[in-house]
């Protein structure tokens, strides 16, 4: 801690202990909060990529005699990405966020 030496000359040692204290108190339910945040609307991403891939299924069982078996194939294969895509991206764009509040 820079400035150590000031503060003892001031004799300001309780006051500064306890301001840095509640600075990382701040700092530390912040950042759980925003880890809350988070995990709420991946919560919410996973549902929605859920009803996507329900959609998609239903739909590849309705289409499966008009449309070809490899396009069907590809097309639940892409779905089935489609919810950790979505996970990734929503984890890396908070996880930029969070690095860029705490700054």
């Amino acid at each position: 801690m820079a400035g150590n030496t000031v503060i003892r000359a001031f004799k300001k040692e309780e006051e500064s202990n306890e301001r840095i204290v509640g600075m990382l108190n701040r700092n530390c339910l912040s950042n759980s909060i925003t880890t809350a945040v988070w995990a709420w609307y991946s919560i919410r991403v996973d549902m929605l990529s859920m009803l996507v891939l329900t959609a998609g299924c239903f739909s590849c069982i309705w289409l499966k005699s008009e449309i070809s078996p490899v396009l069907l194939g590809l097309a639940l294969q892409y779905l089935l990405t489609l919810q950790d895509m979505c996970n990734y991206g929503l984890e890396s764009f908070g996880e930029i966020e969070r690095k860029m509040i705490c700054i």
